[in-house]
């Protein structure tokens, strides 16, 4: 564990006014930080189970890659609409 991921998650537990005096307090920062999947284990899974040709090394990459392999084939965009009444669907 590096010391740039004990503070990026100290920082984003700030808002919650976490005191390390109490015991609930010290458990709420460990958890935070044994269960924080950061993006090299996201890539990992993504790489998991694929031939090297196919494996990505950045988020950037895999999100683009997530997006294709779920585009509708017709090439339209599946998401909510509205019709002439203003109702809404998907």
């Amino acid at each position: 564990m590096t010391k740039d991921k004990i503070v990026d998650t100290l920082r984003k537990l700030s808002y919650k006014n976490i005191s390390i005096d109490t015991t609930e307090g010290r458990n709420t920062i460990a958890d935070a930080l044994l269960n924080d999947r950061g993006d090299e284990w996201r890539i990992e899974q993504f790489n998991r189970n694929r031939p090297p040709e196919e494996h990505v090394s950045t988020i950037e990459e895999m999100e683009k890659r997530v997006k294709e392999m779920y585009a509708p084939a017709d090439g339209h965009e599946v998401g909510p609409w509205k019709d002439d009444n203003g109702n809404v669907g998907f």
